[in-house]
């Protein structure tokens, strides 16, 4: 646990700050060009957090899907959610 805190403080460390620069050359160069400017110079930090949190994302998606049609075939098989239907024959014969 205490690698996965300091990662974790790493990361918001970084992503704070890259806040921050972008709020301050906003704030001291507010032009035209500034957008396709911290666009370009901060594509990497977008799309590198992206990348790595996509495989996990698709992952996690895959499995809750699967344990879903997983229960929905075992209802289906078991009928774990309905009541035995009761024999009703007349006793009079």
């Amino acid at each position: 646990m205490p690698y996965r805190t300091a990662a974790l403080t790493f990361a918001g460390v970084m992503f704070g700050f890259k806040i921050w620069s972008i709020f301050l050359i906003y704030l001291v160069a507010g032009e035209d060009g500034t957008t396709a400017f911290l666009l370009g110079t901060h594509v990497l930090w977008i799309a590198l957090p992206l990348a790595l949190i996509a495989p996990v994302l698709v992952f996690w998606f895959r499995l809750v899907r699967a344990r879903r049609k997983r229960q929905l075939l075992l209802d289906a098989e078991w009928n774990i959610h309905q009541e035995p239907p009761v024999n009703q024959r007349s006793s009079d014969s």
